[in-house]
């Protein structure tokens, strides 16, 4: 092969970087790292991939790899290479039947999937970034970008909660703390009050809290910080703020932990003829009512992945029980949890799952379904 004209082309449904990495790692095993690389990015169809092989039409010497998943292009790519007797190579189909035989499920066949994980992650981190730069009111300038703002007094736990939000939802977080001596941004009295969040605390707890943060940093005797006086003047002041906002108020003081339990229902109103299929197990998707049981009980155990300012719980018992009425199918959920705060947003999310599961289960024979009365029947412990 003529060293001059010797050339590799990657081919991608995307951008093209992993195989071109890849091209360059092996070239540069042979100290080839000055080897033409040609990249081909974005042939996630035939009509793309005809137009970049008319570049190949008169080349030579040539070395074709691909990273492409859809079967349709590769086997188009395939034939055209062979027809011309070039060497190609399939970058990932391979391993993508390893892991298909692995893990007895099909792979989805879709490009740029990577991609977007990836650029969640880049997300993740600069929500992250973004609530340790206006942690703590330091700077306000970018509270028109954020996606919440927090409000509270010291000891509150608003960094935790930005860096939380950050972390698990890719939310924007602004967190302002309320000190009665320092005027609140004008700013925050701009944006809608749906934006903003206060959290207040006992004074009890505060003290607590406050009296060991003084301990921590070397204050023995403690100070007014600590003080019940201040405290008190601190809540009240910023209680006035939150009102002067509207915005909603989150307590995060300490409570007893009890056997908490509560009980949900949602309905989906159907026809009679669905009603039926769904009784007899007739649905094309298989057992209706039994996936939206399980899809109701997963979803409560996961309710604060779904709803940003919900606790984690340590669930003790959750239950997804199925009626079939005249005209509708009734789900009642049941969640009970030893702990300091209740359990109704998780009674309440497995019922709302469990109605749009079954939604999803009978939409390919009734477009006219109706989710209705998703509702608290029950609270207890708190």
């Amino acid at each position: 092969m003529n060293m001059k004209d010797f050339s590799v082309h990657v081919f991608s449904d995307s951008f093209g970087e992993t195989g071109e990495q890849l091209a360059r790692c092996a070239l540069s095993q042979f100290g080839l790292r000055e080897s033409e690389v040609v990249k081909h990015s974005h042939v996630c169809n035939l009509d793309v991939l005809e137009k970049e092989l008319k570049i190949l039409d008169k080349a030579k010497n040539i070395i074709v790899i691909y990273t492409i998943v859809h079967l349709d292009v590769v086997g188009r790519l395939k034939s055209f290479c062979k027809e011309r007797n070039f060497k190609c190579l399939d970058m990932i189909n391979p391993l993508i039947d390893l892991l298909e035989v692995h893990v007895e499920r099909p792979p989805k066949r879709e490009s740029g999937l990577y991609r977007i994980l990836d650029e969640k992650y880049f997300k993740r981190i600069e929500a992250i970034e973004f609530a340790v730069k206006y942690d703590d009111g330091k700077d306000v300038s970018g509270i028109h970008e954020a996606d919440l703002v927090i409000l509270g007094v010291s000891r509150t736990s608003k960094t935790p909660l930005s860096i939380y939000l950050g972390n698990k939802k890719k939310l924007k977080v602004i967190n302002i703390p309320l000190v009665p001596e320092v005027e609140v941004p004008k700013e925050v009295f701009e944006i809608p009050k749906k934006k903003v969040v206060g959290l207040t605390n006992s004074i009890e707890m505060l003290n607590k809290i406050r009296e060991q943060r003084l301990k921590t940093i070397g204050f023995e005797n403690g100070s007014t910080y600590s003080s019940m006086g201040r405290i008190i003047q601190e809540l009240d002041y910023a209680d006035g703020i939150m009102k002067r906002v509207g915005c909603p108020v989150v307590d995060v003081s300490e409570k007893a932990t009890t056997l908490r339990r509560a009980v949900a229902e949602s309905k989906v109103r159907l026809s009679r003829s669905t009603l039926m299929l769904i009784a007899e197990g007739g649905l094309p998707k298989g057992n209706a009512l039994e996936a939206a049981r399980l899809a109701g009980i997963q979803a409560a155990k996961r309710t604060a992945e779904l709803i940003p300012l919900c606790h984690p719980l340590p669930l003790t018992h959750v239950d997804v029980t199925a009626e079939i009425g005249s005209q509708e199918i009734r789900f009642v959920s049941l969640v009970t949890c030893e702990g300091r705060t209740g359990v109704e947003m998780e009674a309440m999310t497995a019922a709302s799952v469990a109605a749009l599961t079954l939604y999803d289960m009978v939409k390919g024979v009734e477009r006219g379904a109706v989710i209705e009365n998703v509702r608290l029947l029950e609270k207890r412990g708190g």
